[in-house]
C-alpha cells in the first residue's frame, strides 16, 4: 500500500463496491521502501488496518495484512530486484484483463 496512492478510505469503499460479489481474499501489502528508486512512501499501520476494517466490516470481504519482513536488511518484497526488465519481456506478456471486465461475463 502506498501513502496518499492508494490507501485512502474511499479507495476501500470503491474496492469493497467491486469485489463484494466475489468469494476472493484481499491482501493488503505494505509498500517495502526501495530508497531513492521511489517517490513512493509506505502508508502508515493505522491507514493499512482502516482499510483493512472498511473491506471486512461494511463489505464483509476476508482481508489480510501481509507481515513485513526482511525490510531491515532490504530483503523484503520488491526490494531485491530494482533493475527494469527487459523489452522483450513486456512486449510478450499476455494482455491483462481489468478486473471490471470479469464481472461482464
Amino acid at each position: 500500500m502506498l501513502d496518499g496512492v492508494n490507501d485512502e478510505e474511499q479507495q476501500a469503499h470503491q474496492l469493497g463496491k467491486l469485489l463484494e460479489t466475489f468469494q476472493v481474499v484481499v491482501n493488503l501489502i505494505p509498500f517495502n521502501p526501495i530508497g531513492s528508486l521511489s517517490q513512493f512512501t509506505t502508508s502508515t499501520n493505522q491507514k493499512v488496518i482502516k482499510f483493512q476494517k472498511i473491506l471486512r466490516d461494511i463489505y464483509d470481504i476476508r482481508t489480510t495484512v501481509r507481515r513485513e519482513m526482511g525490510q531491515d536488511i532490504s530483503g523484503a518484497c520488491g526490494q531485491l530486484v530494482v533493475n527494469l526488465p527487459d523489452k522483450r519481456s513486456i512486449c510478450s506478456a499476455a494482455p491483462l484483463t481489468d478486473i471490471e471486465d470479469l464481472r461482464r461475463q
